[in-house]
Order: C-alpha cells, then sequence, then structure tokens
C-alpha cells in the first residue's frame, strides 16, 4: 500500500489487516506496480520526477529511476501511474504534467537503462499494458486540450475558473501501439518539441513576465 503523506509503502497481511513493515521510497508515492517473478516493486513518486524500484527480498530500495524528459529539471513531471509488459522487460511511467509517458528498459534488475517518451494526452493519470498485444492505453484524465472560461460548465468549481473544460471533452483515451526504437525516437522529438525549453536551456518568456527564465531562480519582480 503506498503510504502518500510518509514516503513509503506498507506490506500488509491481508489475513490479519496488519501492516508487517513499512518500506521507505520518494516523496509521494501514487502507483505501484510488481515485477512478474516478485523480486521488485516499482513506486512512482509523484513529487520527486522518479520511480523507487525496492528490492523485496532485503526491503529497501535499490534503484531509483528518472522519468523526467531532462534529469536536470526541477520537481514537476509527476509521475503517477505505472505498467509493466507482460514480461516484466519494459515499464512505462505516466508524467502526468509532461502529457507524455517514459518508456524504461527493466529487463536486467538493478540496471535499467531510458528508451525515449511518448507523447500522450492532456494529464495521463492512468496505463496499462494491454498482455496479448502489447498496446498501451493511458487514460488522460483533462481530455485533449483546455477552452475559453466562458464556457466553463456549471459543476466546475470557483477555484479551477481559470481553465475550463469542455463539456463533452473531460477526459481521453490514448491507445497507442507497442512501440519500437524508430516511434520511440520520433516520439521523445515530439514531446521534447511541445516543452516550454528545450533541455538544459533558457525559457523566453515575455517582456515584463513574472516567470523566471532559468529554473530555480527567483521571479524578476
Amino acid at each position: 500500500v503506498s503510504l502518500w503523506s510518509a514516503a513509503s509503502v506498507a506490506v500488509v497481511d491481508p489475513e490479519r489487516g496488519a501492516i508487517e513493515r513499512t518500506i521507505a521510497v520518494g516523496d509521494h508515492p501514487c502507483d505501484l506496480v510488481e515485477s512478474p517473478d516478485g523480486s521488485r516493486l516499482f513506486v512512482a513518486n509523484a513529487n520527486l520526477n522518479t520511480v523507487s524500484v525496492v528490492d523485496l527480498a532485503l526491503g529497501r530500495t535499490r534503484e531509483t529511476l528518472t522519468t523526467s524528459i531532462d534529469s536536470r529539471a526541477p520537481t514537476g513531471s509527476t509521475p503517477n501511474a505505472l505498467a509493466l509488459d507482460r514480461d516484466g522487460r519494459t515499464l512505462v511511467v505516466a508524467n502526468a504534467d509532461n502529457n507524455c509517458l517514459a518508456v524504461i528498459d527493466v529487463a536486467r534488475p538493478w540496471h535499467s537503462r531510458p528508451l525515449g517518451f511518448l507523447p500522450v494526452g492532456w494529464y495521463p493519470t492512468a496505463v496499462q499494458i494491454e498482455p496479448a498485444s502489447g498496446a498501451i492505453v493511458v487514460a488522460n484524465g483533462k481530455g485533449t486540450g483546455s477552452s475559453p472560461t466562458n464556457l466553463a460548465p456549471p459543476d466546475t468549481g470557483d477555484f479551477c475558473r481559470y481553465l475550463s473544460y469542455r463539456l463533452h471533452d473531460r477526459g481521453a483515451l490514448s491507445i497507442l501501439a507497442p512501440p519500437g526504437p524508430r516511434e520511440l525516437a520520433s516520439g521523445s522529438r515530439r514531446v521534447l518539441a511541445n516543452m516550454p525549453a528545450p533541455a538544459g536551456g533558457k525559457l523566453r518568456p515575455p517582456r515584463g513576465s513574472p516567470i523566471p527564465a532559468t529554473p530555480g531562480r527567483p521571479p524578476p519582480i
């Protein structure tokens, strides 16, 4: 069980309903997926741009995977959902605030390597890999785009009226064929092109903008 506010996961005895032990992972752990052989547990850490890989025999995190497009980027990719293929060789991570999937080769335990990125819809919140075909199915929580705030439906709360959802387009489902090297290269280029700044580069905010041009720097106002 992921303990969101405790940066850990709990191992629970289902018969007694008792916590047997807790294992430290990253900040705000969300989705969990176990390797087919039961040796590893992958944990999405939404507040850290990472996935913790837990050695279940040792009961500790043994590997940490970075899911952000640029490893130097500040937190904000929000990895919140995971899926493993049937053989447990490929891990797919939903980067909710980057609107993309990170694809990672996890075939060699404790020696994972990134394969690339795939663009999806707005704020992916769940992902699964269909066992037979290998197709990747992604639920995009906010659909495919926003609309003017004067079109906000009546049930949109005041706190989020700055960003309206279209009435009949509040969610979307992305279905992707199993990606090969060519699809991952193309997808990675598209994801990078959608980013507000090149990897390691500076933003170019308009004159007078309160947004700092370099991550981590104070705002200009």
